[in-house]
């Protein structure tokens, strides 16, 4: 396994904030391959908007995934009328996944950490995490629409 960069702070504004795999080749690694730099005064001053951006460099993938394949499922059932109430756990987890992940992606762009590949699962490109937010909304606009038709037909 290669060693792997989790988070990187900007120097300027926390002072040494890394948090590193040392490169391994055996897995999992061992407690002693890990570094982790980080000065007392430097977790005072941390923003949440930091700690924010860093949860969601780990996590963001697999939130935009389960708002996406949730909204589809949502659209899918009102598109095809299935029972209303039948999808609340879907709702649930696919608003949850997109508020989150919506979330952490602005923190990332508010502080300008954003790395190359967002998540830990299936390391996606931030501009596809951005986008798969973007179409999970859409849907669940579209969805939003149709039942507001199909609603206001009815009684017309």
């Amino acid at each position: 396994m290669q060693g792997r960069v989790f988070a990187t702070l900007p120097a300027e504004r926390h002072g040494a904030v890394v948090l590193a795999a040392a490169t391994s080749t055996t897995y999992p690694p061992t407690s002693s391959e890990f570094l982790l730099t980080i000065q007392s005064e430097d977790i005072k001053g941390m923003d949440v908007l930091i700690t924010l951006a860093d949860m969601g460099s780990l996590v963001n993938d697999l939130l935009a995934v389960v708002s996406l394949v949730g909204s589809s499922i949502l659209l899918a059932g009102t598109l095809l009328r299935a029972p209303y109430g039948r999808n609340e756990k879907i709702k649930y987890w696919s608003f949850g996944g997109l508020f989150f992940a919506s979330l952490f992606q602005l923190c990332m762009a508010i502080t300008g950490t954003t790395p190359k590949q967002v998540g830990y699962f299936l390391h996606l490109p931030p501009w596809l995490v951005t986008t798969f937010c973007l179409l999970s909304f859409l849907m669940l606009l579209a969805r939003k629409w149709v039942l507001w038709n199909r609603k206001h037909v009815a009684h017309a």
